[in-house]
């Protein structure tokens, strides 16, 4: 889940289960950049949101947390870099607390790290400190490249350098790339890099900036903007952007440098979500990853089937646009499944070649899953995530075969889409009939008294295909009921005169029946 690195929300609360107990919360960030003839960097943001923290009076009698946290580099299994940092809030007289926030830089050599955060509420009694560990890559920031992209609430000229201070600038950053319905603006900060070598004759090139969706990379033309720039070996970036006529989604900020014939030569995104609400500091984290309870989730998530079964099931429920996600996702990964066993008879380089792209499908599933759930539910996406889930294997348990699951039949889409009928009519064994349902809905989404007819077409599987609704948008079929009815097998007198089984009769009360239950479920 490498793009979901950006950030997470740590959630600390006392190993004793009590709903009275607050949970802490913590946005935590890192980005790299470069100091030019030393080398590469790691910057860590830690912000503690003030009012989910626990309090204590201090000597002096003010309210103050006291949080504890270890952060810790290592290469293989040798520490490279650490630092256990004691924090404590700013003291308060009363309940109105601030957040607060903590920046640590680490020197290190370009390569590929793992990190250890730990956090410890020291003010809550039994706290179990929260374990957190990702792997981070450095680059070597040797070539024309750009840094990474620190979202940011404030910036000003340094007057006197402290630990918001980066190339001439004190820079404030935001911790949290979730941005509510009452943000009007986004601000962020880089650096791009060495393009003194790279327009090595001196004239201006182009840094183009904009705001992308970031599924189908379609580009907001009101965000574009264009810029030129003399070469230099280091040089910051500060722009805003208007984001108040975003609607809620996932989106990309994109840098790009752009040589004199418009060429781009260099790239970065960030991700970041616009939502409806007016609270920045939930629980939706991003596909960016700390430690809010569903971006962990997602992130054990290491089975490729079991993922490419959790981004199906999403398809009764997904717009037009996730659909056309989750299908490519799905089309582009399947097609080299070969991909995921490793030949032991390959060379050590295609084996690593067919790791990492085993591993970007995973991200892919990871990623996908991740932001649908943040887009739907942005208040709690992990609880809505299982009580969808649940639905999911109630669907297959009461419509699943030996062919198909639960929510790739018509009726696991169904209840999957409009939830569980007010009516089910089940009929199995009417003389002559196809075994049909008839599920009756008093309200489905927003239109009321909606009906859907399905009937079971090979009786062996237990596949009742639909065959017939009133919803907008499903099958509609005037002959419905004669495809039940197809059931009845022609019966005419034979050749010695014998009488014989009358269809027509038979089929008209069979019919009536059938009517009525669909007019009148019960």
């Amino acid at each position: 889940m490498k793009k979901l690195k950006a950030i997470l929300i740590i959630v600390l609360s006392s190993i004793f289960s009590s709903s009275l107990l607050a949970s802490v919360q913590v946005n935590f960030d890192y980005k790299t950049f470069l100091i030019p003839n030393e080398g590469p960097y790691v910057e860590t943001h830690l912000n503690f949101i003030g009012g989910t923290m626990n309090y204590a009076r201090n000597n002096d009698g003010f309210l103050e947390a006291n949080i504890e946290a270890l952060i810790i580099f290592r290469n293989s299994d040798e520490i490279v870099a650490y630092e256990k940092i004691n924090l404590k809030s700013p003291e308060s007289m009363d309940s109105l607390f601030v957040d607060f926030l903590d920046i640590r830089r680490f020197t290190l050599a370009s390569g590929s790290y793992s990190l250890e955060l730990s956090i410890t509420d020291l003010n809550l009694e039994n706290s179990v400190p929260l374990i957190y560990e990702e792997i981070v890559e450095i680059p070597a920031y040797d070539l024309l490249t750009i840094s990474d992209i620190i979202l940011i609430s404030g910036w000003g000229p340094t007057e006197e350098s402290n630990d918001l201070s980066r190339s001439g600038y004190d820079v404030l950053p935001r911790v949290s790339s979730v941005y509510s319905g009452g943000d009007n603006q986004l601000a962020f900060y880089t650096e791009v890099y060495h393009t003194d070598k790279f327009f090595d004759d001196g004239k201006e090139f182009i840094i183009s900036t904009s705001i992308e969706n970031a599924y189908f990379t379609e580009v907001i033309q009101e965000s574009v903007n264009y810029k030129k720039f003399s070469p230099n070996s280091v040089i910051p970036l500060i722009q805003t952007k208007r984001i108040n006529e975003l609607q809620e989604g996932v989106y990309n900020l994109t840098i790009e440098i752009r040589d004199r014939e418009n060429v781009v030569q260099s790239s970065k995104r960030l991700e970041f979500i616009k939502t409806s609400g007016n609270n920045t500091n939930n629980t939706i984290g991003e596909n960016k990853k700390v430690i809010d309870e569903f971006s962990v989730y997602v992130d054990q998530l290491k089975d490729e089937n079991q993922l490419y079964e959790h981004l199906l099931s999403l398809e009764p429920i997904a717009d037009a646009y996730d659909l056309r996600t989750i299908r490519s996702t799905i089309s582009n990964d399947r097609l080299n499944d070969d991909l995921d066993v490793i030949n032991s008879e390959k060379s050590s380089t295609e084996n690593v070649q067919l790791q990492i792209e085993s591993n970007a499908k995973l991200n892919n599933m990871q990623n996908f899953l991740y932001k649908f759930w943040v887009e739907k539910s942005p208040e709690s996406p992990l609880k809505s995530w299982l009580e969808y889930l649940s639905r999911v294997e109630a669907v297959d348990a009461e419509f699943g075969n030996r062919l198909k699951k639960g929510f790739e039949t018509d009726r696991g889409r169904i209840y999957l889409e409009y939830g569980s009928p007010n009516t089910r009519v089940v009929r199995k064994y009417d003389t002559g009939a196809n075994p049909y349902e008839i599920w009756h809905f008093y309200q489905a989404k927003e239109f009321a008294n909606k009906r859907f007819v399905f009937m079971d077409t090979d009786q062996v599987l237990n596949d009742y295909r639909l065959i017939q609704s009133d919803m907008i948008g499903e099958v509609r079929n005037d002959n419905w009921i004669d495809m039940i009815l197809s059931g009845i097998q022609t019966n005419r007198v034979n050749n010695q005169g014998q009488s014989a089984l009358d269809k027509t009769t038979l089929s008209d009360g069979a019919r009536n029946i059938i009517k009525d239950l669909y007019l009148n479920p019960r």
